[in-house]
């Protein structure tokens, strides 16, 4: 995710929705061709089997595309970031934690520990806080394509190419705008590739923002069956395999951050916002803010691991 002016330079002039993402990632993947071949034994099979064929349905073919103007309009509306105001001293909140743990389902409940102003005249959950989420999420509930897709048998075949447009719309469409605008933003990260979540962050704090941390864990079974369920509902590929690599990628973060940091255990509960709920497990100031506060006892990223580690061990879940 790239959301800042000084990494990609095309973005400082305001956003266009007509063709400014018009060439973005994507490629082309086609659906694998399995008609048989033409037998040559005699004139009247050729025809007999052309006779078939003609009366088949052509197999679909997958072609990748941005959003159109309209998805894009809808997609950046639900992400708040019309609604979101500019800020002379803008924030921005990055929850980590692996996919499925329910990093964008406690945001709202987590907000107040990082002073993000509500905004509750908004029906929407996601849109009651002042702040654009990027999310990745959006785009996919506004993108036809996607959701015409996930409704077929083959849509895992797609699901490189169209991550591929998703992500280009989210980080080098709307963050780059909402950097340039100066607005607060929500950033839900798995952080499978840490160095360049590190380099994106740190160049977040060198165009003027205070960076916050929310880790968000549990167990990796828990995440498994959210993970799962979620896939089947909305065709976003859920893989255990990253869960690891994400909580991994905490402490680091953490530690190169410039602001507050809390570290929470993701809990189902009923009768909880959303049937979701958290228990605080730690909370301090990461490694780059401002001189003056108290310093941690331990180093901050092996106290930080210690905490995690005991937080998704399969027991915490009993």
């Amino acid at each position: 995710m790239q959301c800042c002016p000084r990494r990609a330079r095309k973005a400082e002039r305001p956003m266009s929705f007509d063709a400014e993402i018009r060439d973005g990632a994507g490629g082309t993947a086609k659906n694998r061709d399995d008609s048989c071949g033409i037998g040559a034994s005699s004139i009247s099979t050729e025809l007999e089997e052309r006779s078939v064929e003609s009366d088949q349905s052509p197999q679909p073919r997958f072609e990748s595309r941005p959003l159109s103007d309209e998805e894009r309009r809808q997609a950046w509306q639900n992400a708040n970031f019309f609604d979101a105001t500019e800020q002379a001293q803008p924030l921005a909140l990055w929850i980590l934690g692996p996919s499925s743990v329910g990093k964008s389902t406690i945001t709202v409940d987590a907000a107040p520990m990082y002073s993000i102003p509500r905004c509750p005249t908004s029906d929407d959950r996601r849109r009651q806080l002042d702040a654009v989420t990027i999310d990745g999420e959006f785009m996919r509930d506004a993108h036809g394509l996607w959701k015409e897709w996930v409704q077929t048998d083959d849509w895992r075949s797609a699901y490189p190419a169209l991550k591929a447009v998703i992500n280009k719309e989210k980080d080098d469409g709307m963050c780059l705008e909402a950097v340039r605008r100066r607005k607060n933003l929500i950033i839900p990260q798995t952080a499978l590739k840490l160095p360049k979540a590190m380099s994106e962050m740190e160049d977040m704090m060198k165009s003027g923002y205070t960076v916050h941390v929310l880790a968000v864990v549990a167990p990796l079974a828990e995440c498994q069956r959210r993970g799962r369920k979620r896939e089947q509902q909305t065709g976003k590929r859920y893989q255990p395999s990253e869960f690891q690599k994400s909580i991994d990628a905490i402490p680091a973060l953490v530690a190169i951050s410039n602001g507050k940091y809390a570290i929470v255990r993701a809990l189902e509960r009923e009768g909880a916002s959303h049937g979701m709920d958290f228990e605080l497990l730690r909370e301090g100031y990461g490694g780059a803010a401002a001189s003056g506060l108290s310093a941690p006892t331990a180093p901050l990223p092996e106290m930080i691991e210690a905490v995690i580690s005991k937080a998704v061990e399969p027991a915490a879940c009993d």
